[in-house]
C-alpha cells in the first residue's frame, strides 16, 4: 500500500488565535476539554470494535468504550 505525506506550512504554522497554555485555562474549559477527549476516545473504541478481526479484540474494544462511557455518566 502506498503511503503519502502531505507537508503544509513546513516552516511552521502560524500561531493559533486561542494559543493559551492549558495551565491557564479556566476549570470549566479544562473539564469540557477532558469530557470531549473521553467522548472522542469512546467513539474511537466503539468504531474500532465494529472493524475488529476477531471476537476477543471486539470484546476488549467494547469494554474500553463502555468503561469510558460509564466515566462520562452514560
Amino acid at each position: 500500500m502506498a503511503k503519502y505525506l502531505l507537508l503544509k506550512h513546513h516552516r511552521g504554522a502560524p500561531a493559533a488565535v486561542n494559543d493559551v497554555p492549558m495551565d491557564q485555562w479556566t476549570p470549566e474549559k479544562v473539564s469540557a476539554h477532558m469530557a470531549y477527549m473521553h467522548d472522542f476516545a469512546a467513539r474511537l473504541y466503539a468504531e474500532a470494535a465494529h472493524h475488529a478481526p476477531n471476537l476477543a479484540e471486539r470484546n476488549h474494544l467494547m469494554r474500553q468504550a463502555t468503561r469510558l462511557n460509564s466515566q462520562l455518566g452514560r
